[in-house]
Protein backbone atom coordinates (compact mmCIF):
# COMPACT_ATOMS: atom_id res chain seq x y z
CA UNK A 1 0.00 0.00 0.00
CA UNK A 2 1.18 3.40 -1.20
CA UNK A 3 1.26 6.14 1.48
CA UNK A 4 2.05 9.74 0.95
CA UNK A 5 1.33 12.34 3.77
CA UNK A 6 1.56 15.49 3.07
CA UNK A 7 1.55 18.20 5.97
CA UNK A 8 1.80 21.55 4.73
CA UNK A 9 2.41 24.98 7.13
CA UNK A 10 2.35 28.08 4.40
CA UNK A 11 4.18 30.82 5.97
CA UNK A 12 4.23 34.10 4.32
CA UNK A 13 7.52 36.28 5.63
CA UNK A 14 8.11 39.92 4.38
CA UNK A 15 10.81 41.65 5.80
CA UNK A 16 12.35 45.50 4.53
CA UNK A 17 15.44 45.66 3.86
CA UNK A 18 17.31 49.29 2.67
CA UNK A 19 17.59 47.67 -0.65
CA UNK A 20 14.26 46.04 -1.28
CA UNK A 21 11.53 44.13 0.12
CA UNK A 22 11.99 40.48 0.07
CA UNK A 23 9.49 37.89 0.78
CA UNK A 24 9.86 34.07 1.10
CA UNK A 25 6.83 31.33 0.82
CA UNK A 26 7.69 28.94 3.43
CA UNK A 27 6.22 25.34 4.11
CA UNK A 28 6.79 22.06 6.29
CA UNK A 29 6.31 18.40 5.27
CA UNK A 30 5.95 15.28 8.18
CA UNK A 31 9.01 13.29 5.63
CA UNK A 32 12.79 13.94 6.37
CA UNK A 33 14.59 16.12 3.19
CA UNK A 34 15.73 12.36 1.77
CA UNK A 35 12.05 11.70 1.09
CA UNK A 36 11.18 15.02 0.46
CA UNK A 37 14.04 15.59 -2.64
CA UNK A 38 11.53 12.57 -4.30
CA UNK A 39 9.05 15.26 -4.64
CA UNK A 40 8.07 17.14 -7.60
CA UNK A 41 7.03 20.87 -6.27
CA UNK A 42 5.82 23.15 -8.42
CA UNK A 43 5.05 26.21 -6.79
CA UNK A 44 2.90 29.41 -7.76
CA UNK A 45 2.19 33.07 -6.76
CA UNK A 46 -1.23 34.12 -8.58
CA UNK A 47 -1.16 31.21 -10.90
CA UNK A 48 2.40 32.21 -11.96
CA UNK A 49 5.05 29.45 -11.47
CA UNK A 50 7.97 30.43 -9.26
CA UNK A 51 11.39 28.80 -11.37
CA UNK A 52 13.51 29.13 -8.14
CA UNK A 53 13.74 25.73 -6.65
CA UNK A 54 12.54 25.54 -3.02
CA UNK A 55 15.51 24.92 -0.89
CA UNK A 56 14.51 22.38 2.23
CA UNK A 57 16.29 21.18 5.64
CA UNK A 58 15.30 18.87 8.35
CA UNK A 59 13.11 20.61 10.55
CA UNK A 60 13.48 18.45 13.98
CA UNK A 61 13.94 14.35 13.38
CA UNK A 62 10.78 13.63 11.81
CA UNK A 63 9.81 16.69 9.48
CA UNK A 64 11.34 19.52 6.56
CA UNK A 65 10.76 22.59 6.03
CA UNK A 66 11.18 24.38 2.48
CA UNK A 67 11.11 27.61 1.09
CA UNK A 68 11.11 29.70 -1.99
CA UNK A 69 11.74 33.37 -2.44
CA UNK A 70 8.77 34.75 -4.27
CA UNK A 71 8.25 38.09 -6.08
CA UNK A 72 7.04 41.01 -3.43
CA UNK A 73 3.23 41.11 -2.89
CA UNK A 74 1.26 44.47 -3.42
CA UNK A 75 -1.71 45.70 -2.17
CA UNK A 76 -4.25 43.35 -3.04
CA UNK A 77 -5.89 39.53 -2.96
CA UNK A 78 -3.57 36.93 -3.77
CA UNK A 79 -3.16 33.53 -4.27
CA UNK A 80 -0.36 31.18 -3.12
CA UNK A 81 -0.28 27.46 -4.10
CA UNK A 82 1.97 24.56 -3.47
CA UNK A 83 1.86 21.27 -5.11
CA UNK A 84 3.84 17.89 -4.11
CA UNK A 85 4.13 14.85 -6.48
CA UNK A 86 5.42 11.39 -5.86
CA UNK A 87 4.83 8.23 -7.39
CA UNK A 88 1.86 9.77 -9.81
CA UNK A 89 0.18 11.27 -6.40
CA UNK A 90 -0.21 14.83 -5.81
CA UNK A 91 -1.36 16.88 -3.20
CA UNK A 92 -1.79 20.85 -3.67
CA UNK A 93 -2.55 23.16 -1.32
CA UNK A 94 -3.92 27.00 -1.90
CA UNK A 95 -4.07 29.53 -0.18
CA UNK A 96 -6.36 32.45 -1.78
CA UNK A 97 -7.20 36.27 -0.49
CA UNK A 98 -3.65 36.56 0.88
CA UNK A 99 -3.62 40.72 1.40
CA UNK A 100 -0.60 41.76 2.62
CA UNK A 101 -1.81 45.17 3.26
CA UNK A 102 -4.34 43.05 5.92
CA UNK A 103 -1.62 40.21 7.53
CA UNK A 104 0.42 40.58 10.60
CA UNK A 105 1.84 43.96 11.06
CA UNK A 106 4.65 42.55 13.56
CA UNK A 107 8.18 42.32 12.80
CA UNK A 108 8.14 39.58 14.79
CA UNK A 109 5.32 37.41 13.61
CA UNK A 110 5.62 38.61 9.96
CA UNK A 111 3.38 35.60 8.84
CA UNK A 112 -0.13 34.11 7.63
CA UNK A 113 -0.11 30.56 9.51
CA UNK A 114 -2.36 27.95 8.21
CA UNK A 115 -1.46 24.27 8.11
CA UNK A 116 -3.20 21.27 6.19
CA UNK A 117 -2.44 17.35 6.81
CA UNK A 118 -3.65 15.25 3.46
CA UNK A 119 -3.57 11.62 3.74
CA UNK A 120 -3.51 9.55 0.34
CA UNK A 121 -3.72 5.92 0.72
CA UNK A 122 -3.61 3.21 -2.54
CA UNK A 123 -2.61 -0.16 -3.50
CA UNK A 124 0.12 -1.66 -5.13
CA UNK A 125 -1.91 -4.04 -7.28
Amino acid sequence: MKKFLLATAFLLFSSVSQAQAVSTLAWDYTALPAEVALYTQIVKVDGAIITAAPTCVALGTTSTTCSVTIPTLAAGSHSLSIEATKGGISAQTIMTGVNPTNGPKSAANPRYIINITINVSGSDE
